[in-house]
């Protein structure tokens, strides 16, 4: 007997990619417990769909345009916290998770994995309240072990991510963004994401700004 729609984990699945976005739905579709039941191509639309649509789950990108999936995230964990968030990338290191795990997901999904798993990690977020693949297990324990006191230490008003840290000092001496790219092992378009929540939540319009704010706070070191 097939569910109604009530009986069903509702998904909304926030990435701008329309390639993956379709292939995943059109694999989510063809299950009678699961309903799609929206698509953000964006991290604010995330939030706002989030709010108007009430999904059990949202399979949120990393890397969205306006609002980083991390900063929508960290919103929808204050704002709609019944919606178990499940980040899915193509970023599979150490910071990425740890950051991803600090901002509320409820687990954390690399892109390469098989559809199967991902449809498994959607049962478990919604039965158990979270989802942890054993790939990602080993990564998350280690980057809790070895994240340098530097950059799980964040300022009581700025709440600054760790990986926004990284990015401040990647910066810090001067390098561009194709440099820290390089350095951080993520895109250019990834470091301007950071750069534009850093700016927001420091209240500045620079980079010289941010990190001579962040080091006046102590987030980063004179040296």
């Amino acid at each position: 007997m097939s569910k109604t729609n009530s009986d069903k984990i509702k998904v909304l699945i926030a990435d701008d990619h329309s390639m993956f976005t379709d292939g995943l739905k059109d694999i989510l579709s063809g299950l009678n417990d699961i309903q799609v039941v929206g698509e953000a191509r964006t991290g604010k639309e995330s939030v706002q769909l989030t709010k108007s649509l009430e999904p059990d789950i949202v399979l949120m990108d990393i890397n969205l345009p306006e609002m980083s999936g991390i900063q929508a995230t960290e919103t929808l964990k204050k704002e709609c916290p019944k919606t178990k968030v499940l980040i899915i990338s193509s970023y599979d290191d150490d910071a990425h998770i740890i950051e991803s795990f600090r901002a509320g997901a409820a687990g954390y999904i690399p892109k390469y994995l098989h559809a199967t798993q991902m449809i498994k990690s959607i049962y478990e977020a919604h039965k158990k309240g979270t989802a942890i693949h054993e790939t990602i297990l080993p990564k998350l324990l280690r980057g809790l072990k070895n994240l340098p006191s530097t950059l799980i230490r964040e300022s009581a008003n700025f709440q600054l991510t760790p990986m926004e840290i990284r990015v401040l000092e990647s910066i810090k001496d001067g390098k561009q963004s194709k440099e820290a790219a390089l350095t951080l092992k993520i895109s250019e378009k990834t470091i301007r994401n950071h750069l534009s929540s850093i700016y927001l939540k420091l209240d500045v319009k620079s980079r010289s700004q941010a990190i001579a704010l962040a080091i006046n706070r102590g987030i980063l070191s004179r040296d």
